[in-house]
C-alpha cells in the first residue's frame, strides 16, 4: 500500500504544480519516470504489478490521444509525458479506462469554458488525468 500512496501523493503534486503555474516540468516526471523504467526493466513488472507487454501499452494507449491533442497544440507535452508514465506505471486495463474517464473529463470542462464564453482559455489537463487514473485504478481494485 505505500507505492500506491507515493505514486498517488506524486501525482497529486504534480496536477497541483500544473494547475498552479500551466506546465508540467520534466523535473518532477524524470524521477518517476527512472523508477519506473527500472521496474519494468529489473522486475520484469510495472511499479503497481502489471507485466512487461501490459505496462508498455498501458504506455501507449495513455499517451496516444494527448498526442493528437499535442499535435493540435492543445495540449502540453508535459501532459503527454505524464499520462505516459502513468499508464506505464498501472498497465493497459486500468491506462484504458483511465484515459477513458479523463477524456470525459476534460470534454466536460472544455464544453463549461465554452459556455462561459471562455473559448481560448487554457486550462491544466495533469489534475484531470489524476482524477482520471485514480477513479480507474480504484474501480479495476474494487474501491469504487
Amino acid at each position: 500500500m505505500v507505492v500506491p500512496g507515493l505514486i498517488a501523493a506524486w501525482a497529486v503534486s504534480v496536477a497541483f504544480y500544473d494547475w498552479r503555474q500551466q506546465r508540467v516540468p520534466n523535473l518532477l516526471l524524470l524521477p518517476v519516470l527512472v523508477c519506473a523504467v527500472l521496474a519494468v526493466t529489473i522486475n520484469r513488472q510495472s511499479l503497481l504489478g502489471a507485466g512487461v507487454m501490459e505496462a508498455l501499452l498501458g504506455m501507449v494507449v495513455a499517451a496516444g490521444p494527448w498526442m493528437l491533442g499535442y499535435s493540435l497544440r492543445q495540449v502540453g507535452a508535459g501532459d503527454v509525458k505524464f499520462a505516459a508514465i502513468l499508464g506505464l506505471i498501472v498497465g493497459l486495463p486500468v491506462a484504458a479506462t483511465a484515459t477513458l474517464m479523463t477524456a470525459v473529463i476534460a470534454g466536460v470542462i472544455s464544453l463549461q469554458l465554452r459556455k462561459m464564453g471562455g473559448r481560448g482559455l487554457r486550462w491544466p489537463l495533469a489534475p484531470a488525468l489524476v482524477v482520471g487514473f485514480v477513479g480507474a485504478y480504484g474501480l479495476h481494485h474494487g474501491w469504487l
